[in-house]
């Protein structure tokens, strides 16, 4: 047992020393360079300052609209004398300008707008919130698998140690004569079958390095020099869900509270609208014999002809052919249908997180077990190795003992990571990593 647990200090709990190099890679490595490299981060950080700039602030519904205008025009012929408006025989040359603005002075969608932008922006975050919650179950995932495979091809590596020198071993005995060849044939035949589950979990380990650094967005030809390592942390049983941190329904929320706002804006369509328009013109018109008779010279046609406009448009709806009803019967619907979803995403994520609490304490109420195991497996190969040396026992015999203690291992090795990696998905759920 003192063997195993200093092995798994070893492994587990060294502090490498490559650090400086990045060639060591752990979960929040992971998770920071793949929110900075991953391009749909980018997309929703994009999205998020669309959405900001798309936003109305209430203050600004209630500024005027601004615009200046200019027309230059001409009448052959029989024509209205603008100035006169008399018709006359002649050609006539008009110039109008105006300075027009407009206020809208109350309008109850514009009011709704100007809250449903806002939401708009805080949906966009939230969502992003959710895509990097998503995201981190996903690494997490992707990280233990991988480094499950790492720790494996540790544990092989080690036994394989362990047989090449029971190889040597029986060969010598076998040269003097102290062993008949059949147990070197034996034992060589266990040697190559470690270096194939060696070679094969090596190749698995690749894979899912791969996978991993994939996820990222960390792309290298060969991942070969890069290597995954994790503190196990205190598990706690204790931890609660946290209702009100959690991405997912907080999203939820606010797609609930955009429904009730447009639901809320279709009201507009029963109310009056009312604005103010004023505008400040000149207007000036001179016969000329032709276009090339134009006249620019109007100054004081510019300083006599003035002109000013206020008025107050009240629109006040009366019937729509029903059709105002209808929408507002519609959002009155969707609304629902969020409320509802919002009640349901409530649900569907307690539901995964008292499923991974439950797993976790199974994990570990487990763990006394398999480090009981482990004594007895580990008692049981060395007393099988004496008897193996000894010639007691064969070499199948022996293989059977030291897969028994290699599985024991794996099964603490695989007990602890697992561990850590619901306690750390409980703590994603929260928002607390």
């Amino acid at each position: 047992m003192n063997k195993v647990v200093c092995f798994f200090l070893l492994v587990v709990f060294f502090p490498f020393g490559g650090k400086a190099q990045h060639t060591i890679w752990s979960f929040r490595d992971c998770i920071e360079y793949g929110r900075e490299h991953h391009l749909d981060f980018k997309i929703k950080q994009l999205e998020i300052m669309l959405a900001q700039n798309n936003a109305v602030k209430l203050s600004h519904t209630y500024l005027p609209e601004i615009g200046l205008s200019a027309n230059h025009n001409y009448n052959f012929g029989s024509t209205i004398d603008p100035s006169t408006n008399n018709r006359i025989s002649s050609n006539v040359q008009s110039d109008l300008f105006s300075l027009d603005s407009q206020i809208a002075l109350f309008n109850f969608s514009e009011i709704k707008k100007s809250k449903l932008d806002r939401l708009e922006s805080a949906f966009q975050r939230q969502d992003n919130e959710v895509i990097l919650q998503e995201y981190n179950i996903l690494l997490l995932k992707k990280f233990y698998e991988a480094f499950a495979a790492q720790e494996w091809v540790n544990i092989l590596e080690k036994q394989l140690v362990n047989s090449e020198n029971q190889l040597e071993r029986i060969r010598k005995e076998v040269s003097t004569g102290l062993k008949p060849e059949s147990d070197l044939y034996d034992i060589e035949v266990i040697y190559s079958q470690e270096k194939i589950v060696l070679q094969q979990a090596i190749h698995e380990y690749e894979n899912k390095k791969t996978q991993l650094f994939q996820n990222i967005f960390f792309i290298k030809d060969d991942y070969t020099s890069y290597s995954l390592h994790e503190d196990l942390i205190s598990v706690e049983e204790n931890i609660e869900f946290d209702l009100n941190s959690n991405s997912k329904i907080k999203k939820s929320d606010i797609e609930l509270q955009k429904a009730i706002v447009v639901y809320q804006q279709t009201l507009s369509n029963f109310l009056p609208k009312l604005s103010l328009h004023y505008s400040y013109g000149t207007f000036y018109a001179n016969q000329i014999k032709n276009i090339s008779d134009t006249s620019f010279n109007f100054e004081r046609q510019l300083q006599t002809n003035k002109s000013n406009f206020l008025g107050l448009s009240l629109y006040v709806p009366v019937f729509s052919k029903g059709n105002a009803t209808r929408l507002r019967n519609a959002k009155r619907i969707e609304k629902e249908i969020k409320e509802q979803q919002k009640q349901n995403m409530i649900q569907a994520t307690l539901n995964e997180f008292n499923l991974e609490k439950q797993q976790l304490h199974q994990l570990i109420t487990l763990e006394s077990q398999i480090t009981e195991n482990i004594r007895f497996s580990t008692l049981s190969f060395q007393t099988t190795t004496s008897k193996f040396i000894y010639g007691k026992v064969d070499a199948i015999t022996y293989k059977t003992a030291q897969n028994q203690l290699l599985l024991s291992e794996y099964n603490y090795l695989n007990n602890q990571l697992l561990q850590n990696m619901g306690y750390q998905k409980l703590l994603l759920l929260n928002n607390n990593f």
